[in-house]
């Protein structure tokens, strides 16, 4: 089994306090350009167990990773990242932030 695990830099380097922080996790398989939703999760933790069906089923998955500060009113920009899988194995294809 995989799982992915994500550091938040804000948390990292003092800016953000230990736990305050939400993040919304949405997975996306994807079959040539057409997507579907398999999961969407809120949670304060910076790791996430990949459902090993997803990896068989699915060419690539992607991970959209959001985050809320707290007090704050709204998601960040997503953090997009890519996985590829080949007869259930991944690898990492790319990272991708939306500014």
């Amino acid at each position: 089994s995989y799982e992915l695990r994500f550091e938040d830099l804000a948390v990292h380097y003092g800016f953000e306090p230990e736990g305050a922080s939400a993040y919304l996790l949405d997975v996306i398989g994807k079959q040539g350009k057409k997507g579907v939703r398999l999961m969407r999760e809120e949670t304060h933790e910076r790791s996430f167990k990949i459902n090993s069906d997803w990896l068989a089923q699915y060419p690539s998955l992607d991970i959209l990773i959001r985050t809320r500060r707290q007090g704050g009113k709204g998601w960040s920009p997503i953090v997009r990242v890519e996985i590829n899988s080949d007869g259930g194995n991944a690898s990492l294809a790319g990272i991708y932030h939306q500014d």
